[in-house]
């Protein structure tokens, strides 16, 4: 029930969706981009007019007339257009995919970690609420012998047998576990609380336990824990592992804001008067070379702040692996 309905877990999920997400994205490196557009257009504009009209194939030596070309009439011109860009070489592109897989795995092992750490919980919880009922079962005899106690002195002190002080004593014994029985069902509430949150449960007004705390000899774990080593495996671990290798690469990804990018490009169009019409189509490919030589110190920011995530995600690490170490030897 926890692994599908503990809040944690499902914000855990959800990043782990969006991690995918932006690793899918990231595949826009490599893979074409296609786009289909009409556009209407419909001026006076001498330069305009004298466009579309070479688009259109209508130009005629009438248009080549001073007074035509200065002062044409409207013309209507719809264009249906689609380009194909295809990329060939981004190099910040390219590690800004490699990074978004390192950050998708590491948001697995993050989910790994979370659902373990539920896992653990719920177990706590409900244990926690097995030893709360076996409290209470205890107390309650308890509340029976001392009622039985206290009616067995109040008939002995009426009958002049017990002082007053022996009378008071067992009252106050009994108060004393009748407070301890309104407690432990108090903390009987709170446990199950506790337990119907992790579990996500609403409208359940009480949980039942079925196990008991017997614990047989076989049960028990003997392992050699190396108390010297990192336990690496741990999701936790792995995770901030993959988010480190992550935050490097986006290093790589800003400076390859520097290199030069080569696209190439295609473009078929059909030109006309009316919307979606074909009678005239044109053609261009190309190749384009970019190189953002200066952009305002935004390359130098962007970079300057990688630099710095990926040494905070570094040091969560190695503190991470030092903090992992410490605790199982405590453990």
């Amino acid at each position: 029930l926890a692994k599908e309905n503990n809040h944690q877990i499902l914000i855990a999920r959800s990043q782990l969706d969006r991690a995918e997400g932006q690793n899918l994205e990231g595949w826009q490196a490599f893979l074409p981009r296609l786009v289909l557009s009409e556009g209407y257009m419909r001026s006076d504009d001498p330069v305009a007019v004298f466009g579309a009209k070479l688009r259109q194939g209508i130009f005629s030596a009438e248009d080549l007339q001073l007074d035509a070309l200065n002062n044409p009439g409207p013309i209507t011109n719809f264009a249906t257009v689609i380009r194909l860009e295809q990329p060939i070489i981004n190099v910040d592109a390219i590690y800004g995919k490699t990074s978004a897989g390192s950050a998708k795995k590491a948001s697995e092992h993050a989910l790994d970690r979370t659902e373990e750490k539920i896992a653990l919980e719920v177990e706590k919880a409900y244990y926690g609420l097995v030893l709360s009922n076996g409290n209470l079962a205890t107390i309650d005899d308890a509340v029976k012998t001392a009622r039985t106690h206290y009616s067995e002195v109040k008939s002995s002190y009426d009958r002049g047998l017990v002082s007053k002080a022996d009378l008071l004593s067992s009252q106050v014994r009994l108060a004393e576990i009748e407070e301890n029985r309104l407690t432990a069902m108090l903390n009987i509430a709170n446990v199950s609380d506790q337990l119907k949150f992790l579990l996500g449960l609403e409208g359940v007004e009480e949980i039942i336990p079925t196990d008991s705390l017997v614990v047989t000899d076989h049960e028990k774990l003997v392992v050699e824990v190396p108390l010297d080593t990192v336990p690496s495996g741990r999701s936790d671990l792995l995770a901030l592992y993959y988010a480190d290798e992550a935050a490097s690469r986006g290093v790589w990804m800003r400076r390859g804001e520097w290199i030069p990018r080569l696209n190439a490009f295609g473009t078929t169009e059909w030109h006309d008067d009316e919307i979606f019409g074909t009678s005239r189509n044109i053609w261009t490919v190309g190749v384009m070379l970019e190189w953002s030589v200066f952009d305002g110190l935004g390359q130098w920011g962007r970079k300057q702040q990688a630099n710095a995530f990926a040494a905070a995600t570094r040091a969560q690490y190695r503190e991470a692996q030092a903090r992992s170490s410490m605790e199982v030897r405590q453990a």
